[in-house]
């Protein structure tokens, strides 16, 4: 049997989809995703840190904001770097091959404090 590394998600972004570019010009789109599950009558929180590359995915995710319901495809990447205090710190993310917007982010309804007046 093939080994397999095959990641699926559908959550909702914790904030804005934020896009940089590396110094050879290519867009890396850095999303932060949580999806819940319930445990024992109780509702759990797991966080996602995704990555995707390229030009087209940068497009599709540019202006998302914090709510926004997504469909993750791709596999997971361990790496490591060294933290401020020189040690070896290790990270495991989503290195995303497809992401799909379910939806946008729902507008806040308005509270009667943020009326200026």
């Amino acid at each position: 049997m093939a080994d397999r590394n095959e990641v699926i998600l559908e959550g909702a972004l914790t904030k804005a989809a934020e896009i940089r570019y590396t110094t050879g010009g290519k867009a890396v789109t850095s999303l932060n995703l949580i999806t819940l599950a319930t445990f024992n009558g109780r509702e759990i929180g797991n966080y996602h840190d995704v990555v995707a590359w390229g030009e087209d995915m940068a497009e599709k995710l540019a202006g998302l904001d914090k709510g926004a319901r997504l469909r993750v495809e791709g596999r997971l990447v361990k790496s490591s770097y060294d933290g401020k205090d020189g040690k070896k710190v290790w990270t495991v993310k989503v290195n995303a091959n497809s992401v799909d917007v379910l939806s946008q982010a729902q507008a806040q309804a308005a509270d009667i404090d943020d009326i200026p007046f």
